[in-house]
């Protein structure tokens, strides 16, 4: 009995030890991780959507590695026709140009049209799938920047173009031989092709101040066509020599201003290359791998480390920038920058604080601009100090150039760079860009509202008042003093009465040397240098007489002669004739026939010629024009510096 009863009892224990069992561990195992059908359809999509897009991304990758090579090119061939004197024809350039902006608008098409089934996407319940979706959005407005910043480069080139059709389109030939007739027409499509360019609205903002000064650069070529319609017509050769050597320097500029052009366009496409190969194609591999990693843990018992690289980027600042070298005080207004900065944000905008200073030349630049991820273009030119200057002499300054992170301070660059600031009077005859034609820069010599031209000016009207009995008592530039039968002159009196004046002020001609070799530096005084000095070279003497001329609103240009400088004054305003005057004849009292004869040369328009081909008649070598009217034109003036 015992027996049968401690049987049982052992059978109930078992039973309940077994019911216990059952109700402690579970039958079935249910995952830690699961997605919902929609959360599992949403990542489907994405991950499909993604997929195809990058055949997108690839093809527009293509097509940028194709223009930066067709750019690149295209740059070269331009230049080396340049080198050559050559012309260029675009036509085929221009022709991709326009394929690449079909093919970029296509390309935009098809990622609109991709992108569709992730912007009707509800928001996931997931996580991950949550933050690949916005991921996802992340990817498409990315890719369409990137092709939109395509699209605004080759627009803006096509309509850059297009605006240039009457310039680059006009038929010269067509006028045979009527070419007064052709040079007023050409200048007609000038004056339109800058109307054009002035109503252009593509040109991108980073590109904005190099294609100002395009526009600039080809005004300049009417400029040009203006001496060479008035040379020709008033049969004047002087007028002719300075336009045919406006022309070569015009030429320069434009062309170097149409390289630099594409030189940014070319900027922008290698940053949507660096743009595509980078970021973008970084939050692609990623949402492909994490969609991947979504769908295969569904119904694990683990959850999926869903991260995102760019959900973590730090904004930051990528900088390049170039900085001169050598500057010429003299020279500076007529310098496009000291630093040119080109920067571009990334994982974010970013305000920035840029300053450059050259301590003791100039005021301390300073400004704050916001970087984006577009490209940003900065020309730095601090303000030259108005006070506290001491040029007299060449020595090595320092270039301080700084770019700050105005929000956290962090410095992206900081740079002291030591350059070469040479003196306010050294003057460079011949440069690598203009080779000769650098000769234009005397200009910045010409200081007309001086006050030792003002003095000159005063002391110029005593020696008239002397000379005619109280007569004449004032410079009248080209109005008539009514005594005299032939208009010219009163010019002629006027330049005796300065070249008299100049002497009386105690300068006289120094013999010292003037050299115009290649590469050579020249050092030429200041007008009022030569006065204070009483000394002067040919250049000096001659830079002298014309700011005086310019001065009395009489029209003067600079002959530079092999070896030699003078200066030819127009006898009336736009009569083509002029006085050849020579400059270095001092001690002079203007007392004489003779010795004003010595002064001034009278010749006509066949003498001019061959003098401006021959002037020694020795083979030496034929004379390079500045016309001082260009001072404004080529915009080439002095800083007005005067020496301490």
């Amino acid at each position: 009995m015992k027996r049968l009863i401690a049987i049982l009892i052992s059978s109930v224990l078992l039973l309940t030890q077994a019911t216990s069992c059952s109700l402690l561990t579970p039958a079935v195992t249910v995952p830690s991780y699961s997605l919902s059908d929609s959360d599992k359809s949403d990542a489907d999509t994405l991950y499909d959507t993604v997929k195809d897009a990058k055949s997108i991304s690839s093809d527009l990758n293509e097509l940028v590695k194709r223009l930066q090579s067709d750019t690149s090119s295209y740059i070269t061939a331009y230049q080396n026709a340049m080198d050559n004197e050559g012309y260029y024809d675009a036509t085929s350039f221009t022709e991709k140009m326009a394929s690449a902006k079909t093919e970029a608008e296509d390309l935009s098409d098809r990622i609109t049209k991709a992108r569709k089934p992730v912007d009707r996407l509800r928001t996931p319940d997931d996580a991950g799938v949550a933050a690949s979706a916005a991921a996802a959005v992340t990817y498409f407005d990315e890719l369409e920047g990137g092709c939109q910043d395509l699209l605004l480069v080759l627009q803006f080139y096509l309509d850059q173009d297009a605006a240039a059709a009457p310039m680059n389109e006009f038929d010269f030939d067509s006028y045979g031989d009527d070419t007064l007739s052709a040079i007023d027409g050409l200048y007609g499509a000038v004056d339109q092709t800058i109307l054009n360019f002035q109503g252009l609205t593509s040109c991108p903002e980073y590109m904005q101040a190099t294609f100002s000064k395009y526009i600039n650069r080809v005004s300049v070529y009417q400029k040009m066509l203006e001496s060479m319609y008035y040379g020709i017509s008033l049969s004047d050769p002087l007028r002719l020599y300075s336009a045919e050597q406006l022309f070569d320097r015009e030429t320069i500029e434009i062309s170097d201003c149409e390289v630099e052009l594409m030189r940014l366009i070319g900027l922008q496409f290698d940053e949507v290359e660096l743009h595509l190969s980078g970021r973008i194609s970084d939050i692609g591999s990623e949402l492909t791998a994490n969609l991947k990693s979504i769908t295969r843990a569904d119904g694990g018992d683990e959850t999926p480390d869903i991260q995102y690289s760019y959900l973590d980027e730090k904004n930051t600042a990528r900088i390049t920038y170039n900085a001169v070298d050598t500057i010429y005080p003299n020279l500076y207004s007529s310098m496009d920058s000291v630093v040119n900065l080109t920067a571009v944000a990334e994982g974010g905008a970013i305000n920035a604080i840029v300053t450059a200073e050259i301590p003791g030349f100039t005021q301390k630049y300073e400004q704050k601009i916001t970087v984006t991820d577009q490209v940003t273009i900065l020309p730095i030119k601090p303000v030259v100090l108005t006070s506290g200057l001491d040029l007299s002499s060449s020595r090595d300054a320092q270039l301080s150039f700084s770019v700050t992170d105005a929000d956290t301070g962090e410095r992206y660059v900081e740079e002291t760079k030591t350059i070469q600031l040479m003196s306010v009077y050294d003057f460079s005859l011949t440069d690598d860009e203009f080779g000769e034609i650098s000769r234009d820069n005397v200009l910045a010599w010409l200081t007309p509202e001086s006050e030792g031209i003002l003095e000159l000016r005063r002391n110029a009207v005593s020696w008239l008042e002397d000379w005619s009995g109280g007569q004449v008592s004032s410079l009248i530039g080209y109005q008539d003093y009514g005594l005299f039968d032939d208009p010219s002159t009163n010019t002629y009196l006027q330049i005796v009465a300065l070249q008299a004046a100049i002497s009386n002020m105690g300068v006289r001609y120094n013999m010292g040397s003037f050299s115009l070799a290649e590469g050579e530096n020249q050092r030429v005084l200041l007008p009022d240098d030569v006065l204070s000095s009483g000394s002067g070279i040919c250049i000096e003497t001659a830079i002298l007489f014309a700011s005086a001329i310019q001065s009395a609103d009489m029209h003067a240009m600079i002959l530079f002669l092999p070896g030699h400088a003078q200066v030819a004054v127009e006898t009336g305003e736009g009569t083509g004739q002029y006085f050849l005057v020579e400059t270095t004849l001092l001690p002079f009292a203007g007392a004489d026939a003779n010795e004003m004869g010595s002064l001034i040369t009278e010749m006509d328009s066949d003498q001019w010629s061959s003098y401006l081909e021959d002037p020694w008649g020795d083979g030496s070598g034929g004379v390079y024009v500045v016309d001082c009217d260009l001072v404004k034109t080529l915009g080439i003036q002095s800083i007005g510096y005067s020496a301490q």
